[in-house]
């Protein structure tokens, strides 16, 4: 009996912890993904189709936003603006619902620490802008009837950003990561029907 197959999109936060999904799943899933960053929703709605067809998976978790807001130095206007990016995500979710029913997951954006985010890199991030592209998305997805791994929320009220967040303020560190892989576990064993095991 073959395993389900759990296609991965997403930009380098899901690059951070793929990894980790696929050995903690195994033997349970086969956990696929690109090996390219989906950066922003322009990016993913322009290959969706491709990896569809390569990967052809059973079921897809999912996420942009953090590069869909970014704005460069100086600029108020994000990389994607916020109708261009309700629009994408749209389109990608009507179809995903229609060719994976009650098999998608989406995952929100995760915060960053703009005192040390935006001095270090050529583009800026800021959480308010955050919340509007989470609070967009979340109304597409559960218009879908989609699940959410909410993992925006999962790291505010963790509490701990300075901790499990490396000096770049939007990336992870080792506990970082397991926290968030720990959440798209749960909802991934969840969805399929598999037990549930603590990740330590």
């Amino acid at each position: 009996m073959s395993l389900p197959r759990i296609l991965l999109l997403g930009d380098s936060i899901r690059m951070s912890y793929q990894g980790l999904i696929k050995a903690l799943l195994e033997q349970q899933a086969e956990v696929v993904y690109p090996s390219v960053n989906c950066t922003d929703t322009r990016y993913t709605r322009a290959h969706l189709e491709a990896w569809l067809t390569e990967f052809q998976p059973d079921t897809v978790h999912w996420n942009n936003g953090l590069h869909d807001l970014r704005h460069a130095k100086g600029q108020p206007e994000c990389q994607v603006p916020l109708d261009e990016y309700r629009e994408n995500l749209s389109a990608m979710a009507d179809r995903l619902a229609t060719a994976y029913p009650g098999k998608v997951i989406w995952a929100t954006s995760t915060p960053v620490i703009e005192e040390w985010h935006n001095p270090v890199r050529s583009f800026d991030r800021y959480n308010d802008d955050i919340a509007v592209y989470n609070q967009t998305a979340l109304e597409i997805m559960y218009a879908h009837e989609f699940r959410v791994t909410d993992l925006g929320a999962l790291v505010c009220s963790h509490a701990k950003e300075r901790i499990i967040l490396r000096s770049d303020g939007v990336h992870y560190n080792d506990q970082g990561r397991l926290l968030l892989a720990g959440a798209v576990i749960a909802q991934l064993r969840s969805l399929l029907g598999l037990p549930q095991a603590v990740i330590n």
